[in-house]
């Protein structure tokens, strides 16, 4: 077993120690550990069958077998970048979604308020109608008082 093979096996094993570890934690998901685990996996796996890190150099016309650790990192990292970028779009767009709503409910909320306040004033203006000894005209009715939108029931 060579020096670089057994720098890439130990490497392998952090990293699939780390990545238990995190989950465990919860400091990273089920769900976005599998792409770690299978880099990790698949890296360890190169480094400890010398005929298949040969045969992987030979396949893919590389000359050092042991750069095809490097290749098939720097793919694995690339998918898994793929991968949480395709992510972050998603939770973006599930963000801005959520604004727009959050900013629906928060006018909605507000116009019930307002629409509460002058439901009040108009109780009060009527309550000060019947008491006083003048009856009260068409024109002062409540149908006919404007409206802030839509009212509390």
């Amino acid at each position: 077993m060579t020096r670089i093979q057994m720098i890439a096996i130990i490497i392998s094993v952090l990293l699939l120690i780390v990545i238990v570890e995190l989950v465990r934690r919860k400091r990273l998901s089920e769900g976005h550990c599998i792409l770690w685990l299978l880099a990790g996996t698949a890296l360890l796996v190169l480094s400890v069958w010398n005929g298949v890190l040969e045969f992987a150099a030979e396949l893919l016309g590389i000359y050092f077998p042991p750069m095809v650790l490097l290749v098939s990192s720097l793919g694995f990292f690339m998918l898994i970048l793929l991968h949480f970028s395709t992510v972050i779009s998603q939770q973006t767009e599930r963000d801005k979604e959520l604004a727009q709503r959050l900013a629906i409910l928060q006018f909605e909320l507000d116009s019930l308020k307002h629409g509460q306040k002058a439901s009040d004033n108009r109780r009060n203006d009527h309550d000060a109608d019947a008491a006083s000894p003048y009856p009260i005209t068409p024109s002062r009715s409540a149908s006919s008082l404007p409206t802030d939108g839509p009212q509390a029931i």
